[in-house]
């Protein structure tokens, strides 16, 4: 298996990789829960959400472009790097 370089990871945006149903988080009742995952290269973003797996899909994918368009162009971040001190 080969390992990408940032370079080619860069370029990429979250995607919906997975969207099923699931038990509800701790703490929490009801049924109708799915947990979705969005990923990115290496990255991973999981959570869970009401609804059935088709509002969830919906609900993830909006999660995703909006993860996407705060990252700026390219994957860069729009937000400064920190100073060192």
């Amino acid at each position: 298996m080969s390992l990408k370089k940032y370079a080619d990871i860069e370029d990429e945006e979250y995607v919906v990789t997975r969207v099923e149903k699931t038990d509800p988080p701790d703490g929490l009742e009801g049924t109708n829960w799915c947990e979705y995952i969005l990923t990115r290269g290496n990255s991973k973003i999981e959570g869970k959400r009401r609804g059935t797996v088709s509002q969830v899909r919906r609900q993830a994918e909006e999660i995703a472009e909006d993860v996407n368009s705060r990252s700026g162009i390219k994957g860069k971040s729009i937000w400064a790097p920190r100073k060192s001190k």
